[in-house]
């Protein structure tokens, strides 16, 4: 490797580590969001978008947002690193927070349809066409077909059997969520341009220079152009998205009425599946989409010379693609950096190949994705790795973490946690994630793909099969022919990945602006060319696709049709794709992996049964690099491949990058064929990356010899790294005095009931903004009630030592322990986040038994009950069916759940204590077969190996002092503090008190094993 690669290996710069979502939720204040900026780095983290989310209180785009913004620019620059913008008030893009959208012309439409029965059809004035159908259940589907159409007028007369389709425009109802109006019409122009001129334009008059230098790059996020058959958000699904001129903007680009033709856009004329006018329509769609936001605000990115990056609407699937914005391959042309959301756990790696494939035929170096959010307090650094590796394998390089709060106060601390900041108790063990993943991607940019593979992407076939009712909830088509589309989509992706197969997609789109064939029989798409063509899972082709795949096959290019052929194209009936495919070679979907090999791929040896190893190669001059990884994490999946045989394809000698710790280690290999074959472990999670020598031999490891194992115990010493937590989630209330409430209640539900008694809104994640009601609505600050909330915690064995009291939102309240007042001026300093303040609890005001916290406020629109908690060198226990109580903390853990050794809602750092005189001086490897939490870690003095990803092992030679003795740490997550009494929830939100307490699993679940060595 050139001396510069391994320098950057070895300690990567900020180029390739991520730039999470920092949450501006809050009222901020510049020292703070300065301390959080340190924070950020000392995570490995590159740099930060600053991103206005649920509970911002500082006004949106106001003088102190601005001040705020270049204040935080200034010093992330200072601090090398970089500061990016996010172009909206929460999401998604384009209304900026309600101040577009005032405006009625600018708000999103619909046009929709109304069936009646003819004898009770009446003709109302804002219909704009009526047709006289004899509908009928389509098999196979949720929606209905045809045979009969008749255009009706308001004089027309009816037999009293027909149905009647009555189609009209409507406006997108009114959103708390966009502060009260809509969102914007994605294909109008004039909107978007209101858009840019009220949040971009802003941008460059107050931050002036900055723009393009010290902001490097501004988000947008979830741009769409309206619901096309589905009822989620402001859709429904009879609706399909409309905008003024859309009729003529048909007739103009496809010399057709449209208006004629609306029962064959909503059902299936003659029954038949495919239509030419659903096609047409969807990719009208597409073309007014990528005119009105797009075009646009790509244009004005550069000519400010700052980069667009961020994401369209669901990219998830076909359907979804189809139902929010066409063809995403299609949008990231016009995206400097173009990206995706791959929110939850989900590996629906299609995603990101689709995504890469544009980039590289569009010369794109850096591609984003939104990942980590929706997973709940749960996140740990399996499921961090689990996530992000799919990603970086297959073209990712920008992560974008989400999300990393500025503040837990109020609703912050339900909008999708965990949050990835100061917040988690791993927070200063993250900097191991960034290094790992800005290593992965300085090998993958280090060298050219070996690709030479196109796939002819058939999301238009979907297009072509659009009607009423097509998505069911969780977006899954309710036709049995779409399903099958998605399916087959799903298992070509793994035919190829699944072997190892590296591909482009083919998007029909792009290819007829940008493909053609070269003289030497290749087809070129961009700055990529292809030696063979896939054709599967399409029902209709484009006759732009067709000419040059025509051409390729005549200049003797590999064209290969899997399954059955195409028998549409442009939607229309034709033979044309079956004539060609008799030129070529037609195979069974199993053999694709054959066909479609090129010979450069990473094989595995004996791989029967192996489905989920993906690799990626790289060419960089007499070098190559691969990287391998087990994706088997997902629930249904988890799978461990034990010891495989890899050939890793030509070459005279092979290192192993770790890409954990950034050394370059021998590996034990051997040449067979002028092909290099390596062994290697591959549990759940686990990767290798390698260099591959085409010049010149490599060194080869001394092998090791075992001389011992050790299984140190089952009881250990400990230390906490925090106060132990007891939680007070739970509580009654009364106001203005008047009675207690019967029951104790969960706080989220607390604050609920007393909304509805008092006639207010209920607050919630999708309500509108504090900074907007301050701004347009400050009649709605005033104090409602005055509101009393009683906690309670008991106490079996009084701590020795002063305990504490911690409450959100201090200034807020007053508080009175069993009757004695609590001084909330006095706070002892915060807790796990800014909206916490500690107090002490004075030992003669607590008693054994039940004890008794309240908190009294003036309750008004923004206030909030939340959970309060004591903290402290206590144990807590959790009977059978009874509320916790405050005992001793066990003088030692043993082996397994420390939530029922008297931690149950504790959330810090365990340190188990091992002793093991055995180890001094000897060389050894530890092994952590098991344990529950964030991360797991080894250390001594200022030295720590992280052993939190499988295998779990570490090296710790050298590492345990001279007495013999090593700590083991158990990082946990939040969720046992901030997530009880939930059932699972993607959201992380809090249901209502349960029986049992909602518990995860915490602590060092097995013995761990050592191994001495020679």
């Amino acid at each position: 490797m050139k001396s510069q690669l391994i320098k950057e290996f070895k300690n990567p710069s900020n180029k390739f580590r991520g730039k999470p979502f920092w949450s501006w939720n809050g009222e901020l204040k510049k020292e703070e969001l300065l301390r959080q900026i340190d924070a950020l780095r000392d995570m490995g983290f590159g740099g930060y978008f600053m991103h206005s989310r649920v509970g911002l209180e500082t006004e949106y785009l106001g003088d102190e947002w601005f001040d705020l913004i270049n204040a935080c620019a200034d010093y992330g620059y200072a601090q090398g690193l970089e500061s990016y913008l996010y172009d909206e008030d929460r999401w998604p893009s384009g209304i900026a927070g309600g101040l577009v959208t005032k405006n009625p012309e600018y708000r999103q439409r619909f046009l929709t349809v109304k069936l009646f029965q003819a004898s009770e059809f009446k003709w109302e004035h804002n219909f704009i066409a009526v047709f006289a159908l004899d509908l009928f259940p389509q098999p196979g589907t949720n929606g209905y077909g045809y045979t009969k159409s008749v255009r009706l007028n308001p004089y027309s007369q009816l037999s009293g059997e027909e149905t009647v389709a009555a189609f009209y425009v409507k406006q997108a109802p009114s959103d708390p969520f966009c502060n009260g109006y809509t969102y914007v019409d994605a294909m109008n122009p004039e909107a978007i341009g209101a858009f840019l001129k009220c949040t971009h334009d802003k941008y460059v008059e107050k931050c002036g220079d900055r723009i393009g230098t010290k902001i490097k790059a501004i988000f947008t996020d979830e741009p769409h152009r309206g619901q096309l058959f589905v009822k989620h958000g402001c859709g429904c699904e009879h609706t399909v998205p409309y905008t003024p001129g859309l009729f003529d903007e048909y007739q103009e680009r496809f010399s057709e009425s449209l208006m004629d033709k609306l029962p064959e856009l909503f059902f299936f004329k003659n029954g038949n599946e495919i239509s030419p006018v659903k096609w047409k329509y969807v990719e009208l769609l597409q073309e007014l989409f990528i005119e009105g936001f797009f075009i646009p605000v790509e244009k004005w990115c550069s000519d400010h010379n700052i980069a667009l990056t961020g994401h369209a609407l669901h990219e998830d699937s076909f359907s979804c693609q189809t139902a929010y914005a066409g063809s995403m391959m299609r949008i990231y042309p016009h995206m400097h950096m173009p990206g995706v959301d791959t929110l939850g756990s989900n590996h629906k790696y299609w995603i990101v190949k689709q995504l890469a494939s544009a980039a590289r035929q569009t010369g794109k170096e850096t591609l984003l994705s939104e990942l980590y959010g929706c997973i709940g307090w749960q996140l740990d650094f399996t499921k961090i790795k689990s996530v992000g590796d799919w990603q970086s394998l297959f073209g990712v390089n920008l992560r974008c973490p989400h999300l990393s709060w500025y503040t837990m106060k109020g609703e912050g601390k339900r909008d999708y946690p965990a949050s990835i900041h100061y917040q988690s108790a791993w927070y200063k063990d993250y900097k191991f994630v960034e290094d790992y993943y800005a290593r992965m991607h300085t090998i993958l940019a280090a060298g050219k793909p070996e690709c030479e593979l196109l796939v002819i992407n058939p999301l238009e076939s979907m297009w072509a099969g659009v009607h009423m009712n097509m998505l069911a909830s969780g977006f899954n088509p309710t036709s049995e022919h779409l399903t099958e589309l998605e399916k087959k989509y799903a298992d070509t992706f793994m035919a190829l990945a699944g072997n190892r197969i590296d591909f482009d997609y083919g998007d029909e789109g792009l290819m007829a602006e940008m493909a053609s064939v070269t003289k030497g029989g290749l087809l070129k798409i961009g700055k990529c060319k292809y030696k063979k063509v896939l054709v599967t899972g399409a029902d209709t082709l484009r006759s732009t696709t067709m000419r040059v795949l025509e051409r390729f096959a005549k200049q003797g290019g590999e064209i290969f049709f899997a399954d059955e052929v195409p028998g549409f194209v442009d939607s229309e009936p034709s033979q044309r794709v079956k004539e060609l495919a008799e030129k070529c070679k037609c195979i069974a979907f199993k053999d694709i992996p054959i066909a479609c090999a090129s010979g450069k791929e990473i094989t595995v040896e004996n791989n029967s049964g192996i489905t989920h190893l993906f690799a990626q190669t790289r060419t960089n001059g007499k070098e190559r690099y691969a990287v391998i990884i087990n994706t088997a994490y997902e629930d249904n999946c988890r799978t461990d491949y034990g010891t495989l045989t890899l050939c890793l394809g030509e070459g005279v000698g092979v290192s192993e990058l770790n890409l954990r710790n950034g050394s370059i280690q021998p590996v034990d290999y051997r040449i067979q064929n002028g092909k290099v074959y390596v062994d290697a472990d591959f549990p759940p999670t686990a990767e290798h990356a390698y260099l591959i020598t085409t010049a010149a031999e490599t060194p080869k490891p001394a092998l090791k010899k075992n001389l011992q194992t050790i299984t140190p115990g089952t009881e250990y010493s400990y230390s906490l790294s925090e106060k132990n937590i007891y939680v007070m989630d739970g509580c009654c209330y009364r106001i203005n005095g008047g009675r207690w409430s019967s029951y104790f209640i969960n706080t989220l539900d607390a604050n609920k009931h007393m909304r509805d008694k008092l006639n207010m809104e209920r607050r919630g994640t999708e309500t509108l903004q504090p900074w907007f009601i301050k701004k347009f609505h400050p009649e709605k600050l005033a104090p409602v009630a005055d509101v009393d909330v009683r906690y309670t915690f008991y106490i079996k064995n009084k701590p020795k030592k002063p305990i504490e009291l911690v409450i959100e939102g201090a200034d807020e309240f007053t508080v009175k322990i069993n009757g004695v007042d609590i001084d909330t001026e006095g706070s002892l300093g915060k807790w796990v986040d800014v909206c916490y303040d500690r107090f002490t609890i004075p030992a003669d005001c607590i008693k054994t038994g039940k004890n008794e916290v309240i908190l009294s406020t003036h309750y008004g629109m923004l206030s909030s009950i939340e959970p309060a908690f004591v903290i402290g060198d206590f144990g807590v226990i959790i009977p059978d069916g009874k509320r916790p109580y405050i005992t001793k903390l066990p003088s030692k853990l043993h082996i397994g759940d420390i939530t029922t050794q008297g931690l149950p809602f504790y959330s810090g750092e365990v340190t188990y204590k091992v002793e093991i005189k055995e180890l001094r001086g000897k060389k050894a490897e530890i092994h952590i077969p098991s344990y529950k939490g964030a991360l797991s870690k080894v250390s001594s003095g200022k030295k720590t190996e992280m052993t939190c990803w499988m295998p779990n092992k570490a090296d710790i030679t050298g590492l345990v002092t001279r007495s013999g003795k090593l700590n083991i740490t158990v990082g946990l997550s939040r969720c046992n503090t901030f997530g009880i009494h939930t059932f699972p929830s993607l959201h992380g939100h809090p249901g209502s008190l349960t029986e049992e307490y909602q518990l995860e699993k915490h602590g060092l679940m097995q013995s761990p094993e050592i191994t001495i060595y020679e």
